[in-house]
């Protein structure tokens, strides 16, 4: 990648978003006028950059939204001051993406999958028997649950009848139109929430061990946090602290997203819809 990026000339700036320290080791080989990064490991040498935004290496000492820290880089970088930035899309998504999957004018956007193929980031998902009721709670209540992300985001033998899978089928600009004419989006810590927020779509997203004031909406007043609190949570750990999690687990999610239940979740997301 590094060599890739660096084959393409000189550039003004230069941003690494990468907090390791190691993943910032490629930035030597890019030529730009001015360098920056984040990092958690800001004094050690070499480093790439001429400013550095540093961030904690423990997330539990950061105070910090995520997005926060970008602009603090952009800022430190550029000299253009943060007149409330935020995500937003409002060039994406105006076709109309109903005709070609004959979508109904009502429906809601469903995305059971996060992380990627890198890192399928399974301690944030809701388990997928979990996602069946609550399709067929929406169905009931009139709504035809839509389903977004990658090929194998979900098992296609847990798909309820009545609900529609687009996993795998749309591009970017697809996405983007199938949000936008949506009653609402509901889905995890993941960029298709994030991707429904920027769009002005009413959302709804599950946490469990990571933090919504890390990794959660940004400025953004349309979302709906759904969380089961217990007394380790959140723990931001890839795996479950706690001595008996792997035996309470379900379907491999954690204690503080299985114990989210189908009913209660739909009941706080219609309240939420309708508000």
């Amino acid at each position: 990648m590094w060599l890739e990026v660096a084959s393409r000339g000189r550039f003004d700036l230069f941003l690494g978003l990468g907090a390791r320290w190691r993943d910032s080791l490629g930035a030597f080989f890019v030529r730009a006028k001015r360098r920056g990064g984040l990092s958690t490991s800001a004094t050690y040498l070499p480093h790439p950059f001429e400013i550095i935004e540093p961030i904690p290496r423990n997330p539990h000492e950061d105070q910090t939204h995520a997005s926060m820290h970008y602009l603090d880089l952009w800022t430190s970088l550029t000299g253009h001051p943060d007149h409330g930035f935020r995500t937003a899309l409002p060039h994406l998504g105006h076709n109309d993406a109903t005709s070609r999957w004959n979508l109904p004018e009502k429906y809601l956007c469903l995305a059971p999958g996060a992380g990627n193929w890198l890192n399928p980031a399974c301690n944030k998902r809701w388990p997928a028997s979990h996602w069946q009721q609550l399709m067929n709670l929406v169905i009931a209540s009139g709504y035809t649950p839509v389903l977004l992300g990658t090929l194998g985001d979900f098992p296609a033998d847990k798909l309820t009848a009545g609900t529609v899978s687009l996993l795998g089928d749309t591009r970017m600009e697809e996405t983007a139109c199938v949000l936008r004419h949506s009653q609402g989006f509901i889905g995890h810590d993941s960029g298709l929430f994030h991707m429904a927020l920027a769009l002005e779509i009413r959302s709804a997203a599950f946490f469990g061990p990571t933090r919504e004031d890390l990794t959660g909406p940004f400025r953004h007043p349309n979302a709906k946090i759904l969380r089961h609190m217990l007394p380790c949570s959140p723990c931001c750990s890839a795996t479950c602290q706690l001595p008996d999690g792997a035996s309470q687990a379900i379907e491999g999610t954690p204690i503080c997203m299985s114990r989210i239940t189908p009913t209660d979740a739909w009941q706080q997301i219609q309240r939420f819809l309708s508000s």
